[in-house]
């Protein structure tokens, strides 16, 4: 197929919401490339909410599980030119492989590649994962190709609200807020509480006009309450609860910093501008950050005999997270602290 007949392109990314925002670029470089053609995105709830008001998106198409045979249908239906799934698993990619598009596209690298007449190969990408998937959509012939950050647009409603929250914390207007997004699905991907307790005390001794503020979602707040009750620092406040995630993004947009594990707030803080320094275990960093970015660093322990396992358990106790000391992981955030501009070094004590 010419691709000037392109006119009806489906773009699959079912979830989460970290791998939906760093699939935003690609959807924008399909934009470029394709003015004229309409760009639809399957997606779960609740990452839709990243995709809702992007403007390189004609129709988000809020997939339902329960519904799977409609949406095969529904699919067939609309009559699309091209089908990109980024996600690979055998649902999309059986979503994929029955859609009737001329042109179904995917990884050549997974176990679902049998679903696709057109397979994107890996060699020479990039290795930060939004750039990856920019790189695999020259297989399909675009030429212009470059690499935007990740997106996440917010309206003026949501940083309204967020500028409301901080006020009902008396987090005075301007303040040096630094995040905590302290929780993660996965326990081989969590830095202890009591680490978190212990980086806002040296921070807070060190730094005493700052405020942290401490992010939770759905079922996470007791994970915020223990490290305020662990804490001695007076400016640490639980982030209130947040009913969207247009509405964490917006509150994110607000700090100058944040100090995650690896997890969906840290891609949002990247996507709204907040400047990020990611506590990674067994994760590959350079996958989950903008390359070469200051703005954007990690930082990691490799004990011995730890081997990246990947896995949700751990029978080492966890070494490569837990023995990432709270003092490395500050001097890190100083680092960091120096190269930001709306940054201003506390004032040096005279000795009497």
């Amino acid at each position: 197929m010419n691709r000037r007949e392109i006119k009806k392109i489906l773009v699959i990314q079912l979830r989460q919401i970290g791998d939906v925002l760093l699939t935003m670029p690609a959807v924008e470089v399909l934009s470029k490339n394709f003015p004229k053609s309409q760009i639809d995105f399957l997606v779960e709830k609740p990452a839709h909410e990243i995709a809702v008001r992007n403007p390189f998106i004609n129709h988000v198409l809020i997939y339902e599980k329960s519904h799977s045979l409609k949406w095969i249908f529904k699919i067939r239906k609309a009559k699309y030119d091209l089908v990109i799934d980024f996600l690979s698993n055998p649902r999309s990619a059986l979503l994929t492989y029955l859609s009737g598009a001329q042109i179904k596209a995917g990884p050549d690298y997974t176990s679902s590649k049998w679903a696709y007449n057109l397979r994107m190969k890996k060699r020479n990408a990039s290795k930060y994962t939004a750039f990856l998937k920019i790189d695999l959509l020259k297989k399909i012939g675009i030429e212009n190709i470059f690499y935007p950050y990740p997106k996440f647009f917010l309206t003026g409603e949501d940083e309204l609200h967020a500028l409301s929250e901080l006020r009902k914390l008396s987090i005075p207007d301007g303040a040096f807020i630094v995040a905590f997004a302290p929780t993660s699905k996965r326990p081989t991907r969590k830095w202890p509480e009591e680490h978190y307790a212990k980086l806002s005390s040296i921070i807070l001794e060190k730094y005493p006009d700052f405020h942290i503020l401490v992010f939770w979602g759905p079922g996470e707040y007791e994970t915020a309450k223990k490290i305020k009750s662990l804490s001695s620092a007076k400016n640490l406040h639980i982030a209130p609860r947040l009913t969207s995630l247009s509405r964490l993004g917006a509150m994110l947009k607000k700090c100058a910093i944040l100090v995650s594990n690896f997890n969906g707030s840290m891609h949002i803080a990247q996507a709204v501008g907040t400047q990020t320094l990611g506590i990674a275990s067994y994760d590959y960093p350079e996958s989950w950050r903008p390359p070469s970015d200051p703005r954007h660093q990690a930082i990691k322990l490799m004990p011995k005999n730890c081997d990246n396992c990947k896995k949700n358990k751990c029978d080492k106790g966890m070494k490569c997270i837990v023995k990432l000391t709270p003092e490395a992981v500050f001097s890190k955030f100083e680092e960091m602290l120096h190269l930001m501009k709306n940054y201003e070094p506390p004032a040096v004590k005279k000795q009497t």
